[in-house]
Parts: C-alpha cells; structure tokens; sequence
C-alpha cells in the first residue's frame, strides 16, 4: 500500500519478533522432601533428575539471534531537481537522523531504528538514489499533444537526466558522505528514476533471506514531469499553445521576471499522472514478500517536501 507523509512523519515500521523456545516437562512430586539425584543422559540438551520417585525431565535449547529478526532494505529515493535548492539542507539532515543507526544492545522495539549487525544475512541496509534532469523536450503547437513541432535537445549536460546511487550500505559514514553530495539541478523525472531504482535494487539485493522487508522512500517536492522515451531518452512534452497562454496571463497579472517561467501546465501532466500511477503499482510489486504473507509486506511512502 502506498503512503503519503508529511515532511515530519519521519518513521517508518519495523517489524521485530523475538522467539525464545524453551520446553519443560516436569512429572509427579511426592508429598514429601527428598534430594534431587541427577541422572546420566546421552543428550546434552535434557537434563533428568530423580525426586523420590518422581522424576524431572528438562530438555534445553541453545537459540541463537540477531536483531533485527525481520531485517530491514529502506531504499531511498531522493528528488534533486532544481526546486530543492533551497531546502536539500533540511532534507540532508532529516535523513541522516532516519538513517541512523543503534546497536544490538540498545535497540527498541518501542521506538524502532535501523541496526547493522555486521551479518549479512539479519543486517538493516540502506540504498539511496538521486533523480534530476531532463535530455530535452518535444514541443507540440496544440495543447493535446498531437501536432509535434520539434525536438529542442538539451546542451547542458549538468541538466541532463542523471540518476545517481549507492550499493546496500551497512555503514552509517558511507551512507552520510553520500548525502552530504546531493546536488540540486534540473526538472523532475519521477517514472524514470523509480523505474532506474528497481532495476538496480533487483540487481543487488540477494536472497533477501530471514524474510527481508523492503521500505520504498521517495522524497519529492513537485509534479513528475519526465518520461523515457523509446531510444532511451528522458524528455518532457510541451504545448506551444499553453505556454504563451499562460505566460500572457503571468504578465497581465504583474509577474515579476514572468518570461522567464516555463509553466508546469504546459507539459502533458495527465500523461505523466498516469505513468506514475502505473509506476506505483511497479512499487508495490517490488515490497511484496517473497513467502505471499501479506503481514510480511514492505510498504511504499511518498514523502512531499513543502
């Protein structure tokens, strides 16, 4: 299921069973007191004692455990097109605070955190991924998008798409220094950077043994305006007619430095809402568990920076 949070909901479930299994069997005691003699087994785990004429049996079980029992994937998608420039800082510090790790001894399930438990097979992992950029834009004459006019490519490659991303990263120094390098350019290629994000986390994330949860993060602060194109490109689509329509009323209306605006209405926005409908059903696929146990389901949250 697909959440939305506010920029303070900052938490996100981890599911902790800790099982301890110890069996016992204790027959009939006399009324009255007598020394427990102890007497020889060939299990080590079963202890056998003799009361009189009762005897006790207590069988043992040496488990061993790790926390977190369910471990935990928070794969990270982080916005880092040009609106964030103001507020990536806030951003930066949010996430170093949710990726933060506590140790064994000091974690609560009251209050849970990532742990990294140095096994690979029970340790919390962390992905995180950038998105910005646009290679260009088809421009339309109409608004519904049927009459093309032509392919403006992009020149500048520091806006281009570019997508950016770590490994599974168990080191809370390696997952800050890769934060500490968001930089903020560009348009908003949603569909393409999730679409990068789950082919590469697929590449990378194993067995997922132990029932491994899945969390899915995407921070964003703006509309999806990108969509891959079929030789790979990532473009936008633009109405020449919407665009001097609505820059006409920006200067009608007193806008300051207006001519410069590309308004978000002028692309194909009900397109790009489609696909990024379709692009969370993709999401919800990816957290599903692996044992069909829908209590085992990871969970997919939409974080909208304001």
């Amino acid at each position: 299921m697909i959440r939305k949070i506010s920029k303070r909901a900052w938490q996100f479930v981890m599911a902790i069973v800790l099982l301890i299994s110890q069996m016992g069997m204790l027959l009939s005691s006399m009324p009255y007191v007598a020394a427990e003699i102890p007497l020889a087994t060939l299990d080590p785990t079963i202890k056998v004692t003799q009361n009189g004429c009762a005897l006790k049996i207590e069988k043992t079980e040496e488990v061993k455990w790790e926390l977190p029992r369910q471990p935990i994937d928070l794969v990270i998608l982080q916005d880092t097109s040009g609106s964030f420039r103001d507020t990536i800082s806030y951003v930066q510090s949010a996430l170093k605070t949710l990726t933060k790790p506590v140790s064994l001894e000091d974690y609560d399930e009251k209050e849970p955190r990532l742990v990294f438990t140095g096994n690979k097979d029970t340790t919390d992992r962390v992905m995180i991924n950038t998105f910005q950029g646009i290679d260009g834009s088809n421009y339309y004459y109409d608004s519904d998008f049927k009459i093309f006019s032509h392919l403006n490519v992009q020149q500048d490659g520091a806006y281009r798409y570019q997508y950016r991303n770590t490994e599974l990263l168990t080191s809370e120094t390696e997952i800050n220094q890769f934060i500490d390098k968001f930089n903020t350019i560009g348009g908003t290629p949603t569909v393409p950077a999730i679409d990068d994000t789950i082919d590469r986390y697929n590449s990378i994330k194993g067995d997922m043994k132990n029932n491994r949860k899945t969390i899915f993060l995407l921070i964003t602060d703006g509309v999806a305006n990108g969509f891959r194109s079929q030789n790979g490109q990532v473009l936008m689509d633009r109405s020449i007619d919407r665009g001097t329509l609505l820059q006409n009323e920006f200067i009608r209306a007193g806008v300051v430095d207006s001519q410069r605006y590309i308004p978000e209405a002028q692309q194909d926005y009900i397109k790009r809402a489609q696909e990024l409908k379709e692009a969370g059903q993709r999401l919800e696929a990816l957290v599903k568990s692996n044992d069909q146990n829908d209590k085992n389901d990871g969970a997919v949250i939409v974080g909208f920076w304001e």
